[in-house]
């Protein structure tokens, strides 16, 4: 695919990129994509990162590396980072010399957690427009989630009363100290942030929590995540395992895996089949060994198998074997990419109503919802799919031809290249500096 566009030379800039690094989510996968899809429509693209950790093939692009603090003292720099103070200079050096060098028409922006947010400043200091992809909500909260540590959505962002969320259990004595930091947080997120001309957001649903949070609706921009294409390509050799749930992602609370362990336990009696794959990585080892434990209290431990991340390829098979594709976030998550992929390869979703997920799925046409912490209502849904199999199998259909429509390539490309041109333009008239 190539799109007719006006010569432009494009910096992204992220920590992380699965092609150059182990520690990549579902964010840098997305990230991945953009750039790739980009080079594809004839975008001059280069791309600074942390230094790669992983061996390959060089990237198709001229590669920028720059440094961090974490190098010399990781979990206090990350800690600082993420918390309180997003600053790092080692990196806003090495950002600012990938700048310089490239003279990029617009700098894209995507997972700075490492990096540090104080990176956006580093463009608008050069005068070069500014575009933040925006994954989870750090900006708005240390915990990147707007969820509380008891499991209830926040609506009023980042504040002294952080202190009650983040860091209860240690260092109790600094409570008072660490109150008065997070008082601060808001001007410290908030002044980089105002150094961003547009804000590209996944879905309608993560554009409302960002207006709700003070940002203008001039300055955000809804471009959906790409479909996968291999996913939507290959052929289903054989039908979806009776009773088989999947889950893939990261093994953390918020992504809400218990849920459907303790829904599986309601039901294990009534449908001997069900069972439950989960691939993905360890993010938080005491709530992984809390599953575990549950898994053994509930008699599940023959029904519920961690087998950790597998390949790209590989997990293709994975969905098309599933009956029920398990994605139970438990905080707004603006666009899953389990839950576009598991559409895109046809697989029938059980997901949280919740976020971007609400917008996406058409509720008892292409997937199943359940309010995100609702055990008993995961558990009628699961009970209803193994009740009409049929059903689940046309959802599944239909899941992938909304995927289709809603991730189209060219069209989403078409969207992030009509941002890009909006702000060349204004830079040209002078005005890209003002602020909304």
């Amino acid at each position: 695919m190539r799109l007719a566009l006006t010569p432009m030379k494009v910096l992204h800039v992220a920590d992380f990129l699965p092609s150059l690094h182990q520690r990549a989510g579902g964010a840098e996968f997305a990230t991945q994509r953009i750039i790739d899809e980009q080079v594809a429509a004839g975008v001059d693209i280069e791309v600074a990162t942390l230094a790669r950790d992983i061996d390959g093939p060089d990237p198709p692009w001229p590669h920028h590396v720059f440094g961090h603090l974490d190098r010399w003292a990781a979990k206090a720099a990350y800690a600082v980072k993420q918390m309180y103070f997003p600053f790092d200079p080692v990196a806003a050096t090495g950002v600012a010399r990938a700048i310089a060098r490239t003279r990029p028409d617009i700098v894209h922006f995507h997972n700075l957690h490492f990096g540090g947010l104080g990176l956006l400043r580093e463009a608008h200091a050069a005068g070069t427009p500014a575009i933040h992809s925006i994954y989870d909500y750090w900006m708005f909260c240390p915990a990147f989630m707007l969820l509380t540590n008891h499991n209830e959505l926040c609506r009023r962002g980042h504040g002294n009363h952080c202190v009650d969320c983040i860091g209860t259990r240690r260092a109790r004595l600094l409570k008072p100290l660490k109150k008065s930091l997070f008082a601060l947080r808001p001007a410290m997120f908030g002044g980089p942030a105002a150094s961003v001309d547009r804000f590209i957001v996944l879905s309608d649903a993560s554009a409302e929590l960002l207006q709700s949070q003070g940002i203008s609706s001039e300055r955000i921009r809804v471009v959906p995540q790409y479909i996968w294409k291999a996913a939507a390509a290959a052929k289903r050799c054989e039908p979806s395992v009776p009773g088989r749930l999947l889950y893939v992602g990261w093994v953390e609370h918020r992504k809400g895996l218990h849920v459907i362990i303790e829904a599986m336990t309601q039901l294990k009696d009534e449908f001997p089949e069900l069972h439950l794959d989960v691939l993905g990585l360890p993010a938080h080892a005491g709530y992984e060994a809390e599953l575990r434990s549950l898994v053994q209290a509930s008699g599940l431990q023959d029904r519920v198998h961690f087998r950790g991340r597998i390949g790209r390829e590989a997990l293709i098979a994975e969905l098309h074997k599933a009956f029920l594709v398990t994605v139970p976030e438990q905080w707004e998550n603006m666009s899953p990419v389990i839950l576009t992929e598991a559409m895109a390869a046809g697989a029938c979703v059980l997901a949280s109503r919740i976020g971007g997920i609400r917008h996406f799925v058409a509720e008892g046409h292409s997937g199943l919802l359940a309010n995100r912490d609702d055990v008993a209502e995961y558990a009628r849904a699961i009970r209803w799919a193994m009740q009409n199999p049929e059903m689940v199998a046309d959802m599944g259909r239909a899941a992938a031809t909304r995927a289709a429509a809603l991730f189209d390539p060219e069209t989403v490309t078409t969207a992030m290249l009509r941002v890009y041109r909006e702000l060349a333009r204004d830079t040209h008239a002078g005005d890209h500096h003002a602020r909304v």
